[in-house]
Formats: structure tokens, C-alpha cells, sequence
């Protein structure tokens, strides 16, 4: 009988670009031990790049001006990313992303598949919100788009899965979207969902990378 796969620990926001290109290096990582008998499995847990982010999100040009000031700057930092990027075989398109959203609901979304499918439904779907950002430019803080992705139907389901109000616990505390590594967070993104009917998934495939870390080390290119 195989060993139980041991737990791997991702702390990881959905905008996060160093996370996706990340992800490719350890799912090559992960094959590479899987292959020798050592395998895992990986556990979602949230991070937050921009705490205060507005629920509707920001223009993303706007964003970046804000943070970086200029959009030459921006530019720049884009082109540095899509070139990493290509070499994982990923295609950044931030010509398509109109806005830079919160993106509470997408980890809220996550949480849901983990409870419902399994840690591998909840892979699939981090790898199908990177895709839809990145490379269609889709707002994934629109409950309706993370419905879409995740393949769920129905309004009362969309509510349960993305919504949730700000500055609630969840239980016990856990599962907080950090602002740094393994630091709390002044808002959490809210209670469980209740768990819809049917099953979490649809769309994309692979998992996720970079986490806490990623975020910290790159957060000036973001």
C-alpha cells in the first residue's frame, strides 16, 4: 500500500504572477519526486497582496501608476514578468486586464473546492483562476466570472461560494489570507461558504506555487 502523500503547504494570492510562473518549477518538482515514490499533496491556503483592495477592485492602469508611478515603469516590470513567464510556457496577457480586483472571492472559491472535491479539485481551479486573469484578462473578484470558472450554476450557489462579508472570522481563525508571510491580516475574507450541491472544478488543470514567499520577495513587481 502507497505512503499517504505528504502535506504541502501553499500560501499564494490569485494575482500574483511570480505564484503562476512558480507553480510550473514545483509541479516539475513534484513529478520529478512522484517519480522516485516521495509524493505530495497540496494544501490552498490565502494571501492577500493588497488587503485594502476596494471590493470592486481598481483600474488596473491606475493601479499601476499608483504603485509604481508611471506606466513606462509598469511596462517594464510587465516585460520582465512575461519573459519568465514564456520560459514556463506561460502566456501573460496583461494587455487584457482591465482592472486589478480583490480577490477575497477567488480564495473564498478555493476553500470550497478544497471542502467539497479535495485538495486536487481545489489545484485544478487555482490553475484555472491564474489562467483566466493572466492570459484572458476576466475579473476573477466578479462573483459571476468565479461562478463561471468554477462551473457553478445559480445564483444562491454563486452567493454561498463568492460571497461573504468583510471583517468576519472564519472558524477558529483559520485559513486567513496573510499580508505577508504568516502574518494575520487587520480584515479577514470572511465565514465558510455552505456547500453547495455538485462539485467544484471545471476548467484548467495543475496547481499552484510560490505562495507567501513569491509574493514577499517579489512584491515591489506586482
Amino acid at each position: 500500500m502507497p505512503d499517504a502523500p505528504h502535506p504541502l503547504l501553499v500560501v499564494s494570492d490569485t494575482i500574483c504572477p511570480w505564484c503562476w510562473i512558480g507553480k510550473r518549477r514545483l509541479d516539475a518538482a513534484i513529478a520529478t519526486l512522484a517519480a522516485e515514490g516521495l509524493h505530495f499533496e497540496r494544501r490552498w491556503h490565502p494571501f492577500l497582496l493588497n488587503p485594502d483592495m476596494p471590493p470592486g477592485g481598481i483600474e488596473r492602469a491606475e493601479y499601476r501608476r499608483r504603485k509604481f508611478g508611471s506606466a513606462e515603469r509598469s511596462a517594464a516590470l510587465d516585460a520582465r514578468v512575461a519573459g519568465e513567464g514564456a520560459k514556463e510556457g506561460l502566456a501573460f496577457r496583461f494587455d487584457r486586464i482591465a482592472r486589478t480586483p480583490d480577490t477575497r472571492g477567488s480564495h473564498r472559491l478555493i476553500r470550497w473546492a478544497t471542502e467539497v472535491a479535495g485538495p486536487a479539485a481545489a489545484d485544478t481551479l487555482a490553475e484555472s483562476l491564474f489562467r483566466a486573469y493572466f492570459e484572458e484578462g476576466r475579473d476573477i473578484g466578479d462573483p459571476v466570472t468565479l461562478a463561471a470558472i468554477a462551473g457553478i450554476a445559480g445564483r444562491r450557489r454563486r452567493r454561498r461560494v463568492a460571497g461573504g462579508r468583510r471583517g468576519t472570522r472564519g472558524p477558529g481563525g483559520r485559513d486567513r489570507p496573510r499580508r505577508g508571510p504568516w502574518r494575520r491580516p487587520r480584515r479577514d475574507f470572511g465565514p465558510p461558504p455552505r456547500h453547495p450541491r455538485g462539485k467544484a472544478g471545471g476548467g484548467g488543470g495543475g496547481s499552484v506555487t510560490g505562495g507567501g514567499g513569491a509574493a514577499h520577495n517579489y512584491g515591489g513587481m506586482i
